[in-house]
């Protein structure tokens, strides 16, 4: 009993070890992130730029997260 024991987890180390040397390409993988500048009143609202002391030409450091379509920006002159 005790060799079935000390061989099944012999063979369960093994199993694991070569899963961990070759990894899962059904896994997506994590993408950094990506920071830019903009203005703010690109990005804000003019009450919300009125309520954080910014002005509209104040730069901004934004993070960028990479999309596969199309996004549609805020437009606050309408």
């Amino acid at each position: 009993m005790k060799r079935i024991v000390a061989a099944s987890t012999i063979l369960m180390l093994l199993a694991g070890a070569a899963a961990a040397e070759r990894p899962d390409a059904s896994t997506p993988s994590a993408v950094a992130p990506h920071t830019t500048e903009v203005a703010a009143g690109s990005f804000y609202s003019g009450r919300d730029l009125h309520q954080m002391g910014l002005n509209d030409g104040d730069a901004i450091v934004v993070t960028d997260f990479p999309t596969a379509g199309l996004v549609s920006h805020r437009d606050h002159n309408s």
